[in-house]
């Protein structure tokens, strides 16, 4: 309950404010034990590297991949939403590209216990964000690809007897914005 009091309540107390992202001391549990650090990897190994080279004016967001956020309606119908786990960094790039960076608020929700997961997980997960992030790159003229982003996510497990290839389809469709802006 302490998440949605605390993700609505800039809303609710500031009309200025249209997104709100959250950010939290994010332990990691693996198994029975706790360790104090370890959740966000593909923020801190991904998304942070890219955000620094494209993206700077999102330097200030704490944690942006951090799995909460809330919006007014009125935003969100204007957005488009990736389909997958890109929307959060879709979000804030388009934001950023419409001039609305002063419209956000970050809310401090304390704690989030943040499960490990393993490294294919992730790697599937970055290899939809990193579309995500390709497709805006090229829209908004920062970076020109000469062919479309693969769909095919590839990857190798090794494990001691065996040597597989993991092939995954992760396209990250979107959906267009519900309205476009006046």
């Amino acid at each position: 309950s302490g998440f949605v009091t605390g993700l609505i309540g800039p809303l609710l107390e500031n009309p200025a404010i249209d997104y709100v992202k959250a950010y939290y001391e994010r332990p990691l549990s693996h198994g029975d034990a706790l360790h104090s650090t370890g959740g966000g990897r593909v923020s801190e190994i991904l998304v942070r590297p890219f955000i620094s080279m494209f993206y700077p004016e999102l330097h200030p967001i704490l944690q942006p991949l951090s799995g909460e956020y809330a919006a007014r309606r009125s935003l969100l119908e204007t957005l488009a939403f990736p389909t997958g786990y890109g929307v959060e960094i879709a979000h804030l790039i388009d934001l950023a590209g419409a001039g609305k960076l002063h419209r956000i608020a970050q809310t401090d929700l304390v704690k989030r216990i943040h499960r490990n997961r393993d490294d294919g997980e992730l790697g599937d997960t970055s290899f939809a964000i990193l579309r995500v992030i390709l497709r805006r790159l090229e829209r908004d003229g920062k970076l020109s690809l000469d062919r479309p982003a693969p769909d095919l996510h590839q990857r190798w497990v090794i494990d001691e007897d065996s040597l597989r290839l993991v092939s995954k389809w992760i396209p990250e469709p979107e959906r267009p914005p519900i309205r476009l802006e006046c």
